[in-house]
């Protein structure tokens, strides 16, 4: 990424579908060659946002700008195909009737010239896909389908590649293969990426940067180790999944607790719980006789182990997560808690 003028700003766009607001004053700059995700339930608006850049979708309210140009506003609208964008879909959308190669050559001006076949049989061989130009879309796999999509985005030669959940409909190991072959493919071009996903793993493993949406709202952005670690309140935390709320009361270098001080670069003056992952929670064996801590169950994860722990006194529920395949711990064992405060914790602003 390059600190110079955002690839993509977006400016207090809104929109409205009958009494429902989808997008609600959404402001978020996009830096270049950056991989932007934009992580979200269904129904918190990050599709209707990527139809929004694409031009696809006009806006109730706010403009669309791309490097220097005004794409979408209240007096412009320039047509899809005009702008310097990619899409690749959720279903892919290739056409059933077409071959791999002709799916590819007709994102392509002048598509039946020597010069763009070759360009197109060039673009598939980039996805591994060399072996499969004369394929039609049946003959396919889901993989191999989400990479002819993949190609025949490329061959509008995009600044910016906008992808809609493409990697969903795979299996995990296939997900994840194909995830990491098309990112390699667009940071080598250089390549603006927005990635929609309900998935934390895929949204923390792929982003330079994370952009929280709930209810047409963007709630949180940042890094990934900050959306993460550190959330701006409950609903950023829960999308990410489990999080332990602590009682803590601020202090010079974050939020006192019990069991220790956690850095909380977002907590207020007057805030009076502390938010921590459950790997940052560590459950220790004990005979101490006071100890008001018991374990309750554990959750085998495969590399991880998560407890749950009941504090017997209050009937409060705490979760820790081992960062190991064994454990010495079993329900109804007594534990100690400490806090295990991310070596480095730098927040974006």
């Amino acid at each position: 990424m390059t600190n110079t003028e955002p690839a993509i700003q977006i400016n207090n766009v809104s929109q409205q579908f009958g009494s429902v607001t989808a997008l609600d004053q959404i402001s978020l700059d996009i830096q270049p060659q950056e991989v932007h995700c934009l992580l979200g339930a269904s129904g918190s608006g990050k599709s209707t946002l990527l139809r929004v850049i694409a031009g696809l979708q006009v806006p109730t309210a706010g403009n669309i700008v791309i490097g220097t140009q005004m794409q979408t506003s209240s007096s412009v609208h320039v047509a899809p195909e005009k702008r310097s964008i990619g899409f690749v879909f959720q279903d892919y959308a290739l056409f059933p009737h077409l071959s791999a190669l002709r799916n590819v050559l007709f994102a392509m001006p002048n598509q039946h010239s020597s010069a763009r076949r070759q360009e197109a049989t060039s673009l598939l061989a980039q996805v591994g896909l060399s072996d499969r130009v004369d394929f039609m879309p049946h003959m396919l796999s889901g993989g191999e389908q989400q990479r002819v999509a993949l190609a025949r985005a490329l061959a509008r030669q995009p600044r910016i590649m906008l992808l809609d959940e493409p990697f969903s409909g795979l299996d995990t190991h296939l997900r994840k293969t194909i995830r990491d072959l098309t990112f390699d493919i667009l940071r080598k071009k250089g390549i603006t990426v927005i990635l929609v996903t309900h998935d934390p793993e895929e949204a923390l493993t792929s982003a330079n940067r994370i952009s929280l949406m709930k209810a047409g709202k963007v709630i949180q952005t940042g890094n990934a180790m900050d959306v993460y670690l550190y959330p701006r309140d409950e609903p950023c935390a829960k999308l990410f999944g489990k999080i332990n709320r602590i009682a803590a009361t601020p202090a010079t270098e974050g939020m006192t607790t019990e069991f220790g001080l956690w850095p909380q670069p977002h907590a207020s003056q007057n805030a009076q719980v502390a938010m921590i992952r459950p790997e940052n929670l560590i459950a220790m064996p004990t005979d101490e006789p006071s100890a008001i801590h018991q374990l309750d169950s554990v959750v085998h994860e495969g590399r991880t182990h998560l407890y749950r722990i009941r504090n017997t006194h209050t009937g409060q529920e705490l979760f820790s997560r081992s960062l190991g395949f064994i454990t010495d711990l079993k329900p109804g064992d007594r534990v100690a808690l400490a806090l295990r405060p991310p070596a480095n914790h730098t927040s974006d602003p």
